[in-house]
């Protein structure tokens, strides 16, 4: 009778101990996503800021904008890069820093360049930088499928189905 217990004790240790680590990678995961999903959002509410300072030619405005996605980006690259590891999530953090590395040097080398712009700054200059910040966009394509293949790899590697809301789905 001990020997039942104690079997269907540890039994039970083993499938709490995997339930736990089966919410510790979908946690990390989602972690991840929510600081991709509130910099898509940020990175939103500088285009509306751009298209406002297009129109009225008041490029002012952009820095603290520029300035609030850059630290955001600052933040989360120190908090993934504190994560403790869950599941083999080496690879999966690293596309993370690597996605969100390449966004605070777009910032920096691009969205950076409208600050210096004033109502009598040349349409063909404004126009010329939008261009190249828009060109940056497909090689923040390539970041983010790399991240979409590492976090899929990661959920497959874990045995972990997850769920639409927990993908990476910034397109």
């Amino acid at each position: 009778m001990f020997k039942q217990l104690a079997a269907i004790g540890l039994v039970v240790v083993l499938l709490a101990s995997c339930a736990d680590k089966q919410q510790e990678i979908i946690g990390l995961n989602n972690e991840l996503t929510t600081i991709n999903d509130s910099l898509f959002y940020k990175g939103q509410a500088w285009g509306e800021e751009f298209k406002i300072a297009f129109n009225s030619g008041d490029y002012s405005r952009l820095r603290m904008a520029r300035q609030e996605v850059h630290v955001y980006i600052e933040q989360g690259i120190d908090k993934v890069g504190s994560m403790k590891d869950a599941g083999g999530s080496e690879q999966l953090r690293q596309a993370e820093l690597d996605y969100l590395q390449f966004e605070r040097d777009v910032i920096i080398q691009k969205m950076m360049a409208f600050e210096s712009f004033t109502d009598t700054t040349n349409k063909e200059l404004v126009s010329k930088a939008y261009n190249d910040l828009v060109n940056s966009s497909k090689e923040e394509q390539v970041k983010l499928n790399a991240l979409h293949d590492a976090q899929k790899q990661y959920a497959d590697k874990n045995g972990v189905e997850l769920k639409q809301s927990e993908l990476q789905h910034i397109q």
